[in-house]
């Protein structure tokens, strides 16, 4: 991806945070489509039939983890910058992340502003 995306995919099994960026991206960013998935199956039904320019993926998925599921997303969507947003700290999830093929790792914590900045949607 070059730029900001035009197509971003959230991931994430909680649906206070998929609304979230739906609100966020509707306010400020309405000319960017947004997919939403709570599970990893569903979010790769969506990259292989909607290939998005960014994911955003939770790391506690049921099914499968975020980092399985960026494993198996990187092949359909080579090109996607992939952001792990997680609760579970930094230090556990972040080396395995990168490994699998995310690009950046981010906790809860910092917000899902930060998550925005990283992907170049900052307000």
């Amino acid at each position: 991806m070059t730029g900001r995306p035009r197509r971003l995919l959230v991931l994430d099994d909680a649906p206070e945070i998929r609304a979230l960026f739906r609100t966020a991206l509707r306010l400020d960013h309405p000319d960017v489509e947004l997919r939403e998935a709570a599970s990893a199956e569903q979010a790769l039904d969506i990259c292989a039939s909607w290939p998005p320019d960014a994911i955003v993926v939770d790391a506690i998925l049921p099914g499968a983890d975020g980092v399985e599921f960026v494993r198996r997303a990187r092949a359909l969507c080579p090109d996607a910058v992939m952001v792990m947003f997680s609760s579970v700290p930094h230090s556990d999830l972040a080396v395995p992340a990168r490994d699998a093929g995310a690009n950046q790792f981010l906790e809860k914590s910092q917000g899902y502003e930060a998550v925005l900045a990283a992907l170049g949607l900052a307000r």
